[in-house]
């Protein structure tokens, strides 16, 4: 059984056995002490409105603090642009210079063993012909 504390008896009351008056003045008695749900609504949103405006204010101070800071101009924000475009310009000379030495680099390595291959050919067409003094006069020649 459901039990009522009724204050002016000052004891615990079975709710079967009030009289539909008494329930009702007990029940209106009861809506007196706890919220309703729209003042417990109405009481969390002026809460939350509370912290909202708490981080306005948070924000706002934020944003005044970066106002306050210096700023780049757009003259140094140029010259960061162009000395940029420089060091990109520079780079890719570099780097097509670089490519151009490990071209070069390449061919002579080529160049280098072809001309040793002719070397050893020719090394082997002059050693049939004689050492004289005549035959180093020709070959010279």
């Amino acid at each position: 059984m459901a039990k009522y504390y009724s204050r002016s008896k000052q004891k615990f009351i079975d709710i079967a056995t009030m009289t539909d008056q008494h329930v009702r003045n007990a029940f209106i008695e009861k809506c007196k002490h706890e919220p309703a749900e729209d003042a417990i609504y109405a009481q969390q949103q002026e809460e939350r409105a509370s912290r909202l405006q708490d981080k306005v204010i948070e924000l706002e101070k934020t944003i005044r603090k970066l106002n306050n800071q210096p700023t780049v101009t757009a003259e140094a924000y140029d010259v960061a642009w162009k000395k940029i475009e420089t060091l990109e310009r520079h780079k890719k000379d570099l780097r097509q210079s670089l490519d151009d030495v490990l071209i070069d680099s390449n061919a002579k390595d080529k160049r280098i063993a072809y001309l040793e291959k002719l070397l050893q050919a020719k090394n082997f067409v002059f050693s049939e012909i004689p050492n004289t003094p005549e035959n180093l006069e020709m070959l010279k020649l």
